[in-house]
């Protein structure tokens, strides 16, 4: 449901990184949870490594320190909680 939304960033020059809990048909479910943030740290570390790696298609294209994290509903939680784990980011939106 996200997609339009997050096409329309990266239209824009923005490098996105959506995460799942699990996987695109398990998040379906409302008892696959994730409060602690950890997914979009892991997400975050992921696309770090990913601007580093010359093989990686995300090779140079993520300004560190211009991070902005957003989420909604159960995702606002996780974007606070990670936003609290990394350190300073530019803007983390709830």
């Amino acid at each position: 449901m996200y997609n339009d939304i997050l096409n329309h960033y990266s239209s824009h020059g923005a490098v996105v990184v959506f995460p799942f809990v699990k996987s695109p048909e398990k998040d379906k479910n409302p008892f696959t949870t994730n409060t602690d943030g950890s997914i979009l740290v892991q997400a975050i570390e992921y696309a770090k490594l990913a601007n580093k790696d010359p093989q990686s298609p995300l090779y140079g294209m993520i300004d560190e320190d211009n991070v902005v994290i957003a989420g909604h509903s159960m995702g606002a939680t996780d974007s606070i909680m990670a936003s609290h784990t990394l350190g300073p980011v530019k803007l983390t939106v709830t």
